[in-house]
């Protein structure tokens, strides 16, 4: 028995020891987790400040683009004005439509035209003797004036028409 006894205190003895290491390493384990979660804290706080910049770029890129789509559009309806000129010179009405479309009102009827080239052939097209076909009156010469314009057509519709009756 004397041996089971000094057997079994040998064990206790053991299991001390063992017990000593378990928690050494258990505080070890304790101590770095604290420093992990010290390092978490720290790399959130640090992603929230990335995250804040990227906002901020992110806004100032998108105020780049838009001063440039901005800067594009005004250029694109810069470039009929020549075209503009000519109409009002003309008597067409016409007028800009957003972003860049050119509407012109041609007896009764709208053209639509995306690029002053366009336009610029279609007057040719329609604009021989520097006003439209429809619109010269009895002399050749272009009527003055808005009103003079709808009297002119107005005439040219009745003529169109008394031709298509006789």
């Amino acid at each position: 028995m004397q041996t089971q006894i000094a057997a079994i205190a040998v064990d206790v003895h053991l299991l001390r020891a063992d017990l000593r290491v378990v928690a050494e390493r258990s505080v070890a384990t304790e101590k770095q987790v604290t420093c992990l979660q010290t390092d978490m804290d720290t790399l959130n706080a640090l992603v929230a400040i990335l995250e804040a910049k990227t906002h901020k770029l992110e806004a100032r890129v998108e105020d780049v683009e838009g001063r440039a789509r901005r800067r594009a559009v005004q250029l694109q309806r810069q470039s009929f004005t020549g075209v503009k000129c000519k109409l009002k010179e003309l008597g067409y009405a016409y007028m800009l439509l957003y972003p860049a479309k050119l509407k012109v009102l041609h007896v009764g009827r709208s053209h639509f035209f995306q690029s002053p080239e366009a336009a610029w052939g279609w007057l040719e097209r329609n604009d021989v003797t520097g006003m439209p076909a429809s619109l010269q009156g009895e002399s050749g010469r272009r009527p003055r004036g808005k009103e003079e314009v709808h009297i002119a057509a107005r005439r040219s519709t009745r003529r169109h028409r008394a031709g298509r009756e006789s």
